[in-house]
């Protein structure tokens, strides 16, 4: 691997370790702002995380960490799919990662598209405007779509109405920016 593109620290580099095949530590981060990453992560020193919240021990840390990449997973499939939601997976994500790899949850709070929404929600419970009319737009439209291709009793269709605007209401009653410091 050349020299620019390790993110591990030259304290690590000092310590003999061999960089040159990806490991769970050692491994650069995947490109999300060019070839070296955002400039907040082209530095990171992976080694100079503490792993003392990841309980379990080694097989807890894998499973964790593959409840992590499932739910980005799910969370990108949720920008193209209707009803499936983005927002809940990749919150899930983030808890998962933090007990799995810090490397990793940071590389999600960082993240050039869901970075700034997760920074928002985690530090502040704070929604952003956009993201609730964004929020209400694709419950609607599910609804709508719901609707058209199912043929379910009225109840049905009553009771989806219900939760749906349940979770709109959550949404539109959350704060909408970080309170005044």
């Amino acid at each position: 691997m050349p020299s620019g593109s390790s993110l591990v620290g030259a304290s690590t580099a000092r310590q003999g370790k061999d960089h040159s095949a990806p490991s769970f530590h050692g491994a650069a981060l995947p490109d999300c702002d060019g070839p070296t990453g955002p400039p907040m992560l082209r530095h990171f020193d992976a080694s100079a995380v503490p792993m003392t919240n990841v309980p379990g021990g080694k097989s807890s840390r894998w499973l964790f960490l593959a409840i992590g990449w499932t739910c980005v997973g799910l969370g990108c499939l949720g920008l193209v799919l209707p009803l499936l939601p983005t927002t809940p997976f990749l919150l899930l994500a983030a808890w998962a990662f933090g007990r799995s790899s810090p490397r990793w949850r940071r590389w999600l709070r960082h993240h050039r598209r869901f970075g700034s929404l997760m920074r928002a929600w985690e530090d502040h419970r704070v929604i952003p405007p956009w993201a609730k009319g964004t929020a209400l737009v694709a419950i609607s439209a599910g609804f709508a779509w719901l609707v058209s291709v199912r043929e379910w009793p009225l109840w049905a269709h009553a009771v989806t109405a219900a939760l749906l605007g349940l979770v709109a209401v959550w949404i539109v009653t959350r704060p909408s920016r970080p309170p005044s410091s």
